[in-house]
């Protein structure tokens, strides 16, 4: 099943944080509105699939576009309750870290970057050596497994 910010609304989680945007969101449904705007700007259908990736995307283009006075002037709320989607959305697409914690140095470096810009990005660092030629495939897959 997607990651959506319905599924989500339905959801209840054991974070006090989480559960409380949880119930958030699910008011804003129950009132048959069909989008939520993250950050107060971005508007995202509430059957949109949410990953990793969409995140940081948003993340990366709210910070490009504001400036730290943005978020002084606007609601403050809406950046915590990003941060606490981004939570939610790493916890279920991401790799656990009592996982990459075990990892060798080339495995942790790709979960890290699966964690932080989504599994698009890990693939992209995996196969780097491939593209430009400094590594072949039997060697990416001995590296990377």
């Amino acid at each position: 099943m997607a990651l959506t910010l319905y599924n989500i609304s339905k959801s209840r989680y054991s974070d006090e944080k989480k559960d409380e945007f949880a119930k958030y969101l699910s008011t804003i449904f129950n009132g048959n509105t069909e989008t939520y705007q993250i950050l107060g700007k971005y508007t995202i259908h509430k059957d949109a699939r949410l990953t990793i990736r969409l995140m940081s995307d948003i993340d990366d283009r709210y910070n490009d576009e504001c400036t730290i006075c943005c978020d002084e002037i606007e609601n403050h709320e809406s950046v915590e309750q990003f941060q606490t989607l981004f939570e939610i959305v790493r916890e279920c697409e991401g790799i656990p870290d009592y996982l990459v914690k075990e990892m060798d140095y080339p495995n942790k470096k790709v979960a890290e970057v699966w964690n932080n810009k989504g599994v698009d990005a890990a693939v992209e660092v995996m196969t780097s050596g491939i593209r430009n030629g400094t590594m072949s495939y039997a060697e990416m897959r001995n590296l990377y497994g």
